[in-house]
């Protein structure tokens, strides 16, 4: 990631000088970085016998943030905080305790509401905002070293054990800044904090204990800003150039299918998507979603049919992957039809 940071931000400094522009009605942002997820988070007692009360701690993780905003006037912009999906360990910790327990992934996808002080002047601009946060998990596992604690405590199968983690829904705060380098392109730095709590149940063929958890993270990005002032067209052609380069193809690639949306050319999107999903090496990740994204597109365009298929080539790989299950439910009729 840091590799293709630094391909962008290159590119970018080729493009010229100072920013000659302020943002204006209209204008599109994309940015995109390295996203860090860094949870400030407890819990409530998890109290099992003959151990004191225990708490939950959530590490960090960083992915790929995808950031776009939209202009509606020169000093209110709205902004979709998106990104790959996070994964995250779990630990329980508590007096001479420090337990793995499991690990989840999440996405969480944040609207906010942008106001830019420095409306209508060229150069920086700073920016905050307020927003909401609907976070949802899937793939939750647990750690053997928990299945080993529960069956030696509560004599529980430890293949019986299992972690649920029901989804989230909160408000946000943001700051952060765009630093130009050009007529359409810049650096930027944001931080989010957003508030976020789970009621999370481990469950055994014994018993459960149920428990609810505070991540309350903030979110930290770091990376590059494009802007379009109504000129798809340029960024296409600068995302073109850099699908050129191995490093930045498959984001490229993802960035023009986004482009040609935009511009109400479907097929020409599809047709990206594909490309990427053909890049080899990609990471399962990666794939399960483009192929989400390229599902979501065949629904926008009426192909049920395809849409189907390709929510289930990701039910073949993961069948927890986000809401691919009730995707699938609510196209069989149409796909069948």
């Amino acid at each position: 990631m840091k590799k293709a940071l630094s391909i962008a931000l290159a590119a970018a400094l080729a493009g010229g000088g100072m920013m000659a522009q302020a943002y204006e009605k209209g204008d599109f942002i994309l940015r995109v970085g390295a996203t860090t997820v860094d949870p400030d988070s407890d819990s409530s007692n998890i109290n099992l016998p003959g151990v004191p009360p225990l708490h939950t701690h959530v590490d960090d993780d960083t992915q790929l943030g995808i950031i776009p905003v939209y202009m509606i006037t020169e000093s209110v912009g709205l902004e979709l905080l998106a990104a790959t999906p996070f994964e995250h360990d779990i630990t329980l910790r508590g007096q001479g305790v420090n337990l793995n327990a499991g690990s989840t992934k999440h996405l969480p996808p944040t609207l906010s509401l942008q106001w830019y002080p420095r409306a209508g002047e060229n150069g920086w601009q700073p920016y905050i905002g307020m927003g909401v946060n609907y976070t949802i998990f899937f793939d939750e596992k647990t750690d053997q070293q928990l299945n080993d604690t529960l069956a030696a405590i509560i004599g529980s199968d430890p293949k019986s054990t299992d972690l649920n983690l029901d989804n989230s829904f909160g408000l946000s705060a943001q700051a952060g800044m765009d630093i130009p380098l050009g007529k359409h392109w810049a650096i930027n730095a944001a931080v989010w904090y957003i508030d976020i709590s789970s009621n999370g149940k481990v469950s055994t063929d014994v018993a459960n204990v149920n428990f609810k958890t505070d991540i309350d993270p903030f979110v930290y990005n770091l990376g590059i800003a494009y802007r379009e002032m109504g000129l798809v067209d340029e960024a296409i052609g600068e995302f073109q150039l850099s699908s050129k380069s191995a490093a930045l193809f498959v984001d490229s690639c993802a960035m023009l299918g986004l482009c040609f949306i935009e511009k109400g050319l479907p097929d020409l999107a599809i047709k990206w998507y594909q490309r990427a999903l053909a890049h080899p090496g990609n990471s399962e990740e990666t794939n399960l979603g483009l192929l989400y994204d390229l599902g979501s597109i065949y629904i926008n365009t009426g192909d049920d049919e395809a849409a189907y298929k390709t929510f289930v080539e990701i039910y073949g790989v993961n069948s927890n992957y986000r809401d691919v299950v009730a995707l699938l439910e609510e196209l069989k009729p149409q796909a069948r039809g």
